[in-house]
């Protein structure tokens, strides 16, 4: 009898929790001894050769090549799903109403403007009480006439826009708030005809904590304090989805329907791009084993793909591992994660890099965060089966040292926490990688509330 740590709790026609087995969980979990090992250290550097730029490990195309891969995704028959992890609280949007009092008076102000007000709503304390204590995907956050919108319902727009077959979603989502979702998936399932599954990320991946001796933390009950560790621990949801594409986004990055056909065509552009390396990959691979294999007739796609053109074993290695396609926009001083060359011992690989992740006492370092033009805004298309249709095992593909050290408050308490390598950072850090420059128009966050003021919003 397999262990399952997912629940499906809802009958035909709905499909919204998984049922999924432990199977390959036990690769990707860190130990306790790991974990102790890693929060002893005092920092967690990755050391990077330079940032990327357009031309240097950043693709950018014209217009014509842009339309080329549009048209290439539009032909293909291959399944997808979009991936969206929604398990954060919306308690940051509202932070600064806490505390400062010239941002509650412009609230106040413009309050009948957002698409979550309604008379219920008459001060501060009652956007503090009804509206910040909700799941970030469930508050409104755009409207039309008398209709409102959650970031749910526009990624499940989105998806009729550019998914080309079985319109499927899929939503990581806290367990507490999984009855509030899951009137929403039903709703949403049957006023636009999409299939929606969730899943929680699993308790097995939290993790402990130390404090400032260096001395595990435990709770009011002397159990060892755990905590959930970071989007890293996805990895499994990830691995779970049974699609030939999966589109990755967040969940606050979406938009008003006015400003959606830039996001849809991005979409499209990474899709095509990733469906021609599946193709592309197959069509050597082939050519590889009937020993008609010239690197000449390919150098396009294998120069665009970083991947060896010397010699036939290194190439058959690189060919058979996940691939993903990731949009960068251009850096406008948005904190989070970046593109960057970064050293290994066999050869330089493209990675997303932290900022958390970089030494600035080092000089090189600083210099190559100083001149990085781009940024990580989580558009990523993945594919996630070798050329038999096989899924991989993604937590091999994991760099495990690629954890990550922060400092956090427990009951006033200041403790080091660790979290497992980023989704999209140390959790994909051998699979194959492409960055590609997309517009910063397609990248409109709601990370505080009156973000929702903005022209991709009101």
């Amino acid at each position: 009898m397999p262990n399952y740590f997912f629940l499906k709790i809802c009958s035909q026609p709905a499909h919204f929790y998984l049922l999924l087995s432990k199977l390959k969980l036990i690769a990707l979990l860190l130990t306790l001894e790991e974990q102790k090992r890693f929060l002893n250290q005092e920092n967690n550097f990755i050391s990077v050769q330079r940032s990327a730029q357009i031309g240097d490990g950043i693709l950018s195309l014209n217009q014509e090549e842009k339309q080329q891969y549009i048209n290439h995704f539009e032909r293909t028959t291959y399944s997808a799903c979009s991936f969206i992890p929604a398990s954060g609280a919306a308690s940051r949007m509202f932070k600064d109403l806490r505390v400062d009092s010239k941002q509650q008076s412009k609230f106040l102000t413009r309050l009948k403007d957002f698409a979550f007000y309604s008379t219920s709503i008459k001060n501060i304390e009652d956007v503090l009480t009804q509206i910040a204590t909700l799941p970030k995907g469930l508050i409104a956050f755009h409207k039309n006439g008398q209709s409102k919108f959650t970031p749910v319902e526009e990624h499940v727009k989105d998806a009729l826009e550019f998914i080309q077959k079985d319109k499927a979603l899929h939503f990581t989502i806290s367990k507490n708030a999984k009855d509030q979702f899951t009137p929403l998936f039903k709703y949403l399932e049957k006023k636009y005809g999409v299939k929606i599954s969730a899943s929680f990320q699993n308790e097995q991946t939290n993790t402990v904590a130390v404090d400032h001796s260096g001395k595990l933390v435990t709770d009011e009950h002397q159990n060892l304090l755990k905590r959930p560790a970071g989007h890293g621990a996805l990895l499994e949801n990830l691995n779970s989805i049974d699609a030939e594409l999966i589109f990755i986004n967040n969940i606050d990055n979406i938009q008003k329907d006015a400003h959606k056909a830039k996001v849809i065509k991005t979409k499209k552009i990474i899709g095509g791009l990733l469906c021609e390396f599946i193709e592309k990959r197959l069509q050597i691979l082939a050519d590889i084993e009937k020993q008609i294999f010239d690197a000449a007739s390919h150098i396009e796609f294998l120069k665009k793909w970083h991947l060896d053109q010397s010699s036939t074993n290194q190439l058959i290695e690189q060919l058979d591992r996940p691939a993903r396609v990731c949009g960068m926009v251009k850096n406008q001083g948005a904190p989070g994660g970046g593109p960057f060359w970064v050293r290994s011992e066999q050869q330089n690989t493209l990675q997303i890099v932290e900022k958390v992740h970089l030494d600035l006492n080092h000089k090189d370092q600083k210099e190559a965060l100083g001149s990085s033009t781009h940024f990580n805004p989580v558009n990523i298309a993945c594919h996630i089966y070798d050329v038999d249709q096989k899924k991989y095992d993604l937590s091999k593909y994991v760099n495990r040292e690629a954890f990550i050290l922060s400092q956090k408050d427990h009951q006033g308490t200041p403790i080091k926490i660790i979290e497992y390598p980023g989704l999209w950072n140390g959790s994909m850090h051998n699979w194959n990688t492409l960055f590609i420059d997309v517009e910063a128009s397609t990248f409109t966050p709601v990370k505080t509330v009156f973000d929702l003021l903005n022209e991709f919003h009101a």
